[in-house]
């Protein structure tokens, strides 16, 4: 096998062209997985389902992402990550059409492949920006591209249930498929340049472990990635089930639960930015993923209290925060993925890690459906989410603890040979 080409700089413009692009197909690729969440109310009625089971895709979807981050491993050497992001856009163009198909048995293989088309968007993008990225601004440069995750979350909650009322629910998600299709013919113009360090004769075939192995190897990546699954738990189930809570549990309207769900992810864009900035301004991710899960657990607490009682700016309040820890922590965590990865494994190791946080994904609307059927309540099933938030801040803390150890042999680990 051939060894990749050395990395050109990019001009100041190339790069900014880079980062926009990338950060406009996760955007998209967001929207493509959230709509039907925000919808829910008139898409569970048109699939004959109870509204909270509309969240039961994030199961599926969950799946498809892991099916891409085990088996993809080395598709960004041999497609080339351009490629790669290509793909995925198509994937989840087919996916959101086979979801205006109001059957639950089109359901499964529709979020499947959603799931895979989304799976292989950020293993492929991180591939591409720690090649062309500065050290000293990883972590604001992959906190704004993860900012398209809440900045789809926003453009989903304010557009997709306005559309779905005025022209019907399945515009919304043939409106995402044929974006992404658009967005994937775009990316073809940079494809060569940014694709230059790819290498043709790469096995197709990752090893289904591998990626999962490059983390288990390493302390830190290990309790940072098992760490990430505790926080994942209510970003999923904020995405999924805060539209149906203030339809049915307090009564509001379809548009003005997808405005609350709006003002989450505004937190969760001005989050990602905040977060990679500070981190990149102390030189300590893992403090700052540590505060975030701390503000998280006080933030989950304060959603077992919700009620029609509380003024709306104080509802509105709590969920921007919500947004900021539950859906801001992403672009930090990714940034410091990328800088403890083996040389030349960023793209398996950035898999290799989302691997154990999609676990997380799987696990969360499974939990939480069964805490809702149980309890009854919606509020009460968030307050839960301080368990898993808990258990964030202990794997944090933990990680943080061996920081001072060399990358690589920190305690349980073997130095390498030479």
């Amino acid at each position: 096998m051939s060894a990749p080409r050395a990395t050109a700089a990019l001009s100041r413009g190339e790069f900014i062209t880079l980062v926009f692009t990338l950060t406009a197909a996760h955007t998209l690729g967001t929207i493509a997985t959230m709509t039907l969440p925000a919808i829910a109310p008139i898409a569970a009625q048109a699939y004959g389902v109870p509204v909270y089971m509309v969240g039961y895709q994030a199961i599926f979807l969950a799946l498809g992402i892991i099916i891409a981050l085990v088996f993809g491993g080395n598709l960004s050497l041999r497609w080339g990550a351009t490629r790669v992001n290509q793909v995925g856009l198509v994937l989840l163009a087919a996916g959101t059409a086979m979801l205006s198909i109001p059957s639950v048995l089109t359901a499964m293989p529709a979020a499947l492949s959603v799931g895979i088309g989304y799976g292989a968007l950020t293993p492929s993008a991180s591939h591409i920006l720690v090649r062309f990225t500065p050290a000293h601004r990883r972590n604001v440069v992959f906190s704004i591209k993860q900012s398209g995750v809440p900045l789809g979350g926003v453009l989903t909650a304010m557009i997709m249930p306005a559309i779905a009322i005025t022209v019907g629910w399945q515009w919304a998600l043939w409106i995402d498929a044929i974006a992404a299709c658009v967005m994937a013919l775009l990316m073809e113009r940079w494809r060569k340049r940014w694709d230059d360090d790819r290498v043709p004769s790469t096995p197709l075939a990752a090893s289904p472990l591998g990626s999962m192995e490059i983390i288990w190897r390493q302390s830190r990546l290990r309790l940072m990635a098992i760490g990430g699954a505790g926080i994942v738990v209510s970003q999923i189930c904020m995405q999924n089930y805060t539209v149906a809570m203030f339809y049915e549990e307090f009564s509001l309207s379809l548009v003005e639960a997808g405005l609350i769900l709006t003002v989450a992810q505004v937190g969760g864009v001005c989050g990602r930015l905040f977060w990679g900035w500070y981190a990149d301004r102390i030189h300590d991710a893992l403090l700052v993923l540590l505060l975030l899960a701390a503000t998280l657990i006080v933030t989950t607490l304060c959603m077992a209290m919700l009620s029609s009682a509380w003024p709306k700016p104080m509802v509105y309040a709590l969920f921007f925060v919500l947004g900021m820890t539950a859906s801001g922590w992403n672009g930090v965590f990714l940034g410091e993925v990328a800088r403890l990865a083996p040389h030349g494994q960023v793209s398996p190791a950035t898999g290799g890690a989302l691997f154990f946080v999609n676990v997380g994904s799987i696990a969360a609307p499974i939990l939480f459906a069964t805490a809702y059927t149980t309890l009854g309540s919606y509020s009460t099933s968030f307050g839960l989410l301080v368990l898993p938030s808990i258990a964030a801040v202990i794997c944090m803390y933990q990680a943080r603890r061996l920081v001072a150890a060399p990358v690589g042999i920190a305690k349980g680990e073997k130095k390498p040979q030479s």
